[in-house]
């Protein structure tokens, strides 16, 4: 199945739960589940209800800043990783270990990003999103792994400063003569990228890890923003 296809079937069953939730609520939709025999349907209604909680309490300015940090430690990951392997020194367990921590980085990149984009962005730049990373995964799919993580590294660091310079533009605060669109559009280039090489890198177990690891920490940010939890706002 291409990209497309995928798209196209995504947003199909989309479109179904939307209907199925709006004529029959939440239980008629997990009946439906239950009918199809699909898993994982709890997962992805807990999380889109978590969203929802951080869409609404948290502001745009502070959602930009929490992506920044995400993209600088997700960058650090894996140049600490690179720099480890590259002088040989990685035991089986060691290189496990950091491994995932790289996709646990991963995984918080991607969960701001999504929460980013329903919070600045509108219906038709997901649209362009979607296209731009089929794309970018034309061109980079033939790359090895080494040499995407090193692109990845640097697409990081390009994207922590691009959300760096949107909160100016939108601040008007430490001025750029960047506007707020041009900043947007540069940073919806870098995300694209991101997502398109995370789509390489990551794969069946470690997709399935990181879905998991972006649900719960999706319902745990949602919680310390309702003040269920009392160690700050972030989704660490």
């Amino acid at each position: 199945m291409n990209l497309k296809d995928y798209q196209r079937g995504r947003n199909d069953g989309l479109a179904l739960a939307l209907k199925i939730v709006q004529e029959g609520g939440r239980e008629a939709l997990e009946a439906e589940i239950k009918n199809r025999g699909v898993t994982g349907g709890e997962l992805i209604m807990n999380y889109n209800e978590s969203k929802e909680t951080v869409l609404q309490l948290l502001p745009a300015e502070e959602v930009i800043l929490q992506f920044a940090e995400e993209c600088v430690e997700l960058s650090r990951e894996i140049l600490v990783f690179d720099v480890e392997a590259d002088g040989r020194l990685l035991s089986n367990g060691t290189e496990y270990k950091m491994l995932s921590k790289v996709r646990e980085e991963a995984a918080d990149v991607e969960l701001v990003a999504d929460v980013l984009l329903d919070k600045i962005y509108a219906a038709y730049d997901r649209r362009i999103l979607g296209s731009m990373v089929g794309s970018i995964l034309i061109v980079v799919k033939g790359l090895g792994l080494i040499h995407i993580r090193k692109v990845l590294h640097e697409v990081c660091h390009d994207l922590a400063k691009a959300a760096l310079k949107l909160r100016r533009a939108r601040s008007g605060e430490n001025s750029t003569p960047i506007t707020e669109e041009e900043a947007k559009e540069m940073l919806l280039c870098h995300i694209s990228m991101i997502m398109a090489l995370d789509t390489i890198l990551f794969k069946n177990e470690e997709r399935e890890q990181m879905e998991k690891i972006k649900e719960m920490k999706m319902e745990r940010w949602a919680e310390r923003l309702k003040g269920e939890t009392a160690d700050g706002n972030g989704i660490q």
